[in-house]
């Protein structure tokens, strides 16, 4: 499985949130298998999320689809998002 690690600050948490789970059947039906979102702890408008993909290049691709572009604007995330697509490489044990 591919995880997917994005990082942006966004206008207005509540707003983006909205945007983000209006769009939750794109990013089903371009291999999205769910994840987590975060907020920092001294400002909620910076966003982390990691997501779950079924491989890395259905990842890549909505990654740089058109359809992400534009739902990110609608849903208020500034300047350009930190992306890295990550492969799991080991557990660390408790």
């Amino acid at each position: 499985m591919t995880h997917v690690l994005v990082r942006h600050a966004v206008e207005d948490y509540d707003a983006w949130k909205q945007g983000f789970d209006d769009n939750e059947a794109l990013r089903k039906q371009n291999g999205g298998q769910g994840g987590h979102v975060y907020q920092d702890v001294n400002d909620p408008n910076q966003v982390t999320l990691l997501l779950e993909w079924s491989n890395e290049e259905d990842a890549r691709s909505f990654m740089e689809s058109t359809e992400l572009k534009q739902a990110m604007e609608q849903a208020g995330v500034q300047g350009r998002p930190d992306v890295h697509v990550l492969e799991h490489a080991d557990d660390i044990p408790v």
